[in-house]
Parts: structure tokens; sequence; C-alpha cells
């Protein structure tokens, strides 16, 4: 756990996310001014958000457009994160639609099942 001091706030970030940031055990053979510097700077460009207790964490690619989204003043950089937004919200919509799919787990045979009054061949009877 490292410690970094960004705009009076005193924030930590776990050897966890170090790993994911920096790379797997790398982190630990930066001079730690350097170091924190790359934290501030992440911080700053919107790829390390605060969590709970002062703690930083990787941004989701959402988070980090909309944060980069908000402070941008160049039209082409509003654009360009504004679609990076966009993307990144379809993409979780896509994965949750995934994942709710699996869930139910669909009777093909019962979907694809002739729209009729006649039951006997989703219910298997034979007159």
């Amino acid at each position: 756990m490292l410690s970094v001091r960004i705009q009076g706030q005193t924030y930590r970030i776990s050897n966890k996310t170090l790993d994911r940031l920096v790379g797997a055990n790398d982190w630990v053979h930066v001079d730690s001014g350097l170091l924190q510097n790359r934290i501030r700077h992440e911080y700053l460009a919107g790829r390390l958000i605060e969590t709970q207790g002062r703690r930083l964490r990787l941004a989701t690619a959402t988070e980090e457009a909309e944060r980069r989204l908000g402070s941008e003043d160049d039209p082409s950089e509003i654009l360009r994160w504004g679609l990076l937004y966009v993307g990144s919200r379809l993409a979780d919509v896509a994965n949750q639609l995934r994942a709710l799919h699996d869930a139910l787990q669909f009777d093909t045979d019962a979907t694809t099942a002739s729209l009729s009054r006649d039951t006997s061949q989703v219910t298997g009877d034979q007159p």
C-alpha cells in the first residue's frame, strides 16, 4: 500500500492496483518520487478514481470517459471522449444482456414453436 498526496489530500493505492497500473511488481523497482508523480498524473488524467476511505482504483472506461468529458474544452476531444463514453455504455449494456440471457437459459423449442392453439407439439401430447 502506497500513500500519495494529490491536491492537498492523501490517497492510498493498493499493491494490486499498482500491479495493474504499472505492471506486476515492476513498481517495486521504480523510484518512490517518480511513482508518486505517475500516480498523480494518472489521477488528474482520469485513469484513477477515488473510492471510499480516500483509496484510489483504476477507472473503468466509462468512468474515465465521463470524467474526461466533463473537463475538456477542445471540441474534438469532447467528441472523442463522448464517443468513447457512448461506446463503453453500449458495451456495458451488451454484457448485462448476455448475463441476463445466460441466467434465463431460454428454452429454444418453446421460443421457436409456432403460435397456434394446438399445444400438442409443445407439450409432447399425442392424440
